[in-house]
């Protein structure tokens, strides 16, 4: 019967798989973005957008998480799957209602990965 001195080191090679959806800015594509609405006046609503690069060549279908519902953030509207090597506009808003500061992650999430907004903003 063998034994692991008898049995030779193999090495293991795996496939390096390259991302298919990143945050796509002027600069770079990123699979982490972080966006700081800073302070907004009570009852206002503010804007953020950020184009998704969809890298790969077949049709992806997403999902996000939920932001919270008693929270200040949410999408102004649904994610669509998204077709091979496109791009798609995430809007996301921010309309507190409090005064104090708020702070959620926000992941897309596809078969194969998983990207994140993290968000703040002060009421």
């Amino acid at each position: 019967q063998p034994t692991s001195r008898d049995m030779a080191a193999i090495p293991l090679e795996l496939p390096v798989q390259e991302p298919i959806l990143c945050f796509q800015t002027e600069d770079a594509t990123l699979p982490e973005l972080a966006h700081d609405f800073s302070s907004v006046a009570l009852g206002q609503q503010v804007s953020f957008s950020i184009d998704i690069l969809n890298s790969s060549n077949q049709t992806v279908p997403l999902r996000c998480s939920i932001l919270d519902s008693a929270g200040s953030f949410r999408p102004s509207k649904a994610l669509r799957p998204m077709l091979a090597e496109t791009t798609q506009t995430l809007t996301l808003l921010f309309k507190p209602e409090l005064p104090m500061p708020f702070q959620e992650d926000f992941d897309i999430v596809c078969q194969q990965q998983t990207i994140r907004l993290r968000l703040r903003g002060t009421g």
